[in-house]
C-alpha cells in the first residue's frame, strides 16, 4: 500500500531505511485498524522486524503516528527556506499550494482524518499530535514564507500566522468537506481550478502598495 504521507519523503539512505519501512506499515496498520485498535505487535509484524528493533526507532503508537504526519510537511520545509523574489511568488505559491491540496484530498488522508476524529475523544493526544505534526507545521512553514514576503515588500502581511490560515482556505474551498461526507471526489479539473483561483485571491488581497511614480 501506497503511504500519502512516507511518499513525501527522499529516497532513504541505508542507514534510513529501517525507520521508513517502519512507517510505511504503521501506516498501513492504521489505516486498517484504526489507532485505538492498532498494536504496535502489529505494526512489528507488518514492517517485518522484532519489536525490540520497533521500539529502538519509535517508543510508541504516537511517536509513530506523529513521524508519519510530520513526513508531509517536507514541501512546507522547502518553501519556508525560499527567499521570496517577485518573479517567482506565484509559481512557489502554486507548488506549495498543489501539494497541499493533493495531500489533504487523498482518499487514504480523508480515511486516517475521520479515524482521528472518531477517536480523538478517548484519545486526545492523537488530535492533538495530527494538528502539530501536520496541519500546525504546514501554517508554521507558510507563516514563515509570509513573512519574508512582507519583509522584503513583495507582499503587504501585516499578520502572516492569519494569512498562513486563509491560504490554506482559499485554496481548499469545500473540497474536503465534500470528500469528509461522502458527497464527491473532486475531479484534478477541479482541483487545479481552486488552486489557481485562491492564489490568485490571495495575491490581489495582500498585494504590495504599488510604488509612487516619480
Amino acid at each position: 500500500m501506497t503511504c500519502p504521507f512516507t511518499e513525501t519523503l527522499p529516497p532513504p539512505a541505508a542507514a534510513s531505511r529501517k525507520p521508513d519501512q517502519i512507517l510505511k506499515a504503521a501506516y498501513a496498520v492504521f489505516l486498517e485498524q484504526g489507532y485505538g485498535t492498532a498494536s504496535m505487535d502489529a505494526i512489528a509484524r507488518e514492517a517485518g522486524v522484532s519489536k525490540a528493533t520497533l521500539y529502538a526507532h519509535f517508543a510508541s503508537k504516537e511517536e509513530l503516528f506523529t513521524a508519519i504526519v510530520g513526513s508531509a510537511c517536507r514541501a512546507f520545509e522547502r518553501l519556508a527556506a525560499m527567499s521570496p523574489p517577485p518573479d517567482d511568488l506565484r509559481a512557489a505559491l502554486m507548488d506549495a499550494g498543489g501539494t497541499l491540496l493533493r495531500f489533504i484530498l487523498n482518499p487514504d488522508v480523508i480515511k486516517v482524518y475521520r479515524n482521528v476524529l472518531a477517536e480523538a475523544g478517548r484519545f486526545p493526544e492523537l488530535g492533538r499530535a495530527m494538528y502539530e505534526a501536520g496541519p500546525g507545521q504546514g501554517k508554521a512553514h507558510l507563516t514563515t514564507f509570509f513573512a519574508a514576503a512582507n519583509a522584503r515588500g513583495v507582499l503587504a502581511v501585516p499578520d502572516p500566522e492569519l494569512a498562513a490560515e486563509q491560504f490554506g482556505a482559499m485554496i481548499l474551498g469545500h473540497m474536503k468537506m465534500r470528500m469528509e461526507l461522502g458527497i464527491e471526489m473532486p475531479s484534478e479539473e477541479r482541483i487545479e481550478r481552486g488552486l489557481r483561483s485562491g492564489v490568485d485571491a490571495f495575491l490581489r488581497a495582500y498585494a504590495a502598495p504599488a510604488a509612487p511614480t516619480p
